[in-house]
């Protein structure tokens, strides 16, 4: 057998082990130990625990990216419900405050997939700080409304979104340790 082939196989296996004991509860369970050191504890395992891609992971890092997935999906659903909404409205002001938020989104959403290249080299630091950077681009979209009198129709929608990106940035410190 070849070395590359070996070497697939041993992390075949490993996986496939990795996999069996935490079915039997021969190792602890990774996503309620990563999910303890959050402020949103029963978002993170419910979240985590619901996304199959989740169940692959081996350690922290793993659930980093998951979680980085999961907040950038949510920002997109956010953004595009900004698109229906600028459809259905006739308001001048509201609209502007939905086409300033829609490009608010769209820049959360581009910080958080600049979030999956920083884990991919381990840059922790930079994950931080691109997560907190889409964190505030959600804060400045319903700040929007607010200098102009408005109540954001969005703003319950960030009451998702921020913890969201809470428990990313909890992960990510995990992995700075």
């Amino acid at each position: 057998m070849k070395p590359i082939s070996k070497l697939f196989f041993l992390l075949f296996l490993t996986l496939w082990l990795h996999k069996i004991l935490a079915a039997h509860g021969e190792i602890p369970d990774l996503i309620p130990i990563a999910c303890d050191h959050t402020l949103h504890k029963d978002l993170c395992i419910n979240n985590l625990e619901s996304d199959p891609e989740s169940m692959e992971a081996v350690d922290v890092h793993g659930l980093t990216t998951v979680a980085v997935k999961q907040a950038a999906l949510n920002a997109t659903n956010i953004r595009n419900y900004i698109t229906k909404l600028d459809e259905e409205t006739s308001d001048e002001v509201v609209h502007q405050c939905l086409s300033d938020c829609f490009q608010n989104y769209e820049d959360a959403i581009d910080q958080l997939d600049d979030c999956l290249n920083a884990l991919q080299s381990k840059r922790y630091e930079d994950v931080v700080t691109w997560v907190t950077a889409a964190m505030n681009d959600a804060l400045t979209c319903d700040e929007g409304f607010k200098d102009h009198g408005r109540q954001s129709p969005l703003a319950n929608l960030r009451n998702l979104f921020d913890p969201l990106c809470s428990i990313v940035l909890s992960l990510t410190n995990q992995l700075k340790q």
